[in-house]
């Protein structure tokens, strides 16, 4: 770099001129430079102080990230719903739902917002997050409902058209799959 170059033009003419007949002041080999991309070696003959010119020095290394407790970072979307006084199963809300289908579920009202729908709404936003915080059993149930929207996309993928992707996702519905706790969950 300049440093280089200006101490080279302190030295004395023929002093120069010796070392680059020789091949510089390495011996023949050419002189050596740090860049990002490793070290790099000008070609003898002079030309090492115009390559040094172009290099960029590399930068100092960064410091470590400082550990996950200590890093700012921003909370995935949790459930409206935590508030709400419904019966629990495995630390799991029993939410109500809009559906006409009778089961354990109570029906939602007209016009309210059930844990599907935050699930959809939320889920652009929570799939991206890394860890998610649960606050209550209607967190928990929007977790397990975002993970099985990730996989109705997932096998989605594979449909032509409307038909064929009502049949996947029918098949989907019915397919056994791991409980926490069991093997392959």
């Amino acid at each position: 770099s300049s440093s280089s170059s200006s101490s080279e033009q302190q030295r004395p003419r023929g002093e120069r001129a010796s070392e680059r007949a020789s091949g510089g002041a390495s011996g023949g080999r050419g002189r050596e430079s740090q860049t990002e991309s490793g070290t790099e070696r000008a070609p003898p003959g002079g030309a090492a102080h115009r390559h040094e010119a172009r290099s960029r020095p590399i930068p100092p290394h960064p410091s470590p990230p400082p550990p996950s407790s200590e890093r700012s970072k921003m909370p995935a979307y949790t459930s409206t719903l935590n508030e709400m006084s419904v019966p629990q199963v495995c630390g799991m809300s029993v939410l109500p739902i809009k559906t006409s289908i009778r089961g354990p579920a109570p029906q939602a009202r007209d016009g309210e917002e059930d844990i599907i729908d935050e699930a959809i709404k939320f889920f652009r936003a929570n799939i991206l997050f890394a860890s998610f915080d649960v606050h209550g059993g209607a967190d928990r149930a929007l977790l397990y409902l975002t993970l099985y929207i990730s996989q109705c996309l997932k096998r989605m993928e594979k449909a032509g058209n409307k038909a064929s992707g009502n049949k996947i996702l029918f098949e989907l519905a019915k397919e056994k799959f791991p409980m926490p706790g069991e093997s392959g969950w």
